[in-house]
């Protein structure tokens, strides 16, 4: 395509400018109005429950959560006067923070990684 356009002399020609001068400020709306914005749409935002959901893909809190599951079982039918789900009910807290944590941090780097789109939005 480069070749076919004229390599940079013929791309010049086409964007009515210079190699060697540019453009001039007083062009700048004229120039948008004709080429439009140089502005790249940011993708679109993960949402949270999407970076909760891939957070749960880990095996290990796969099998954190299903030992919750089974202590709960076990200690509300067997030890329930002792009050035995509890160690579940810890155990899926535990899970729950690793999570969030987790999927807040996510959440966190997608901000940053899409601070560059903000700056060239006016």
């Amino acid at each position: 395509m480069w070749n076919e356009m004229g390599e940079a002399a013929g791309v010049c020609d086409k964007l009515m400018t210079s190699t060697t001068s540019g453009i001039r400020s007083s062009e700048k709306e004229e120039r948008q109005e004709t080429f439009g914005r140089n502005y790249v749409e940011p993708p679109p935002l993960t949402p949270f429950w999407r970076f909760c959901l891939d957070a749960l893909e880990d095996p290990t809190l796969q099998f954190l959560i299903v030992a919750a599951i089974v202590s709960l079982l076990v200690g509300s039918i067997f030890e329930a006067k002792c009050l035995g789900y509890l160690d579940g009910i810890a155990i899926l807290v535990a899970v729950m923070v690793v999570v969030f944590v987790g999927a807040a941090q996510e959440a966190a780097k997608q901000v940053l990684l899409l601070l560059p789109y903000s700056r060239y939005r006016s």
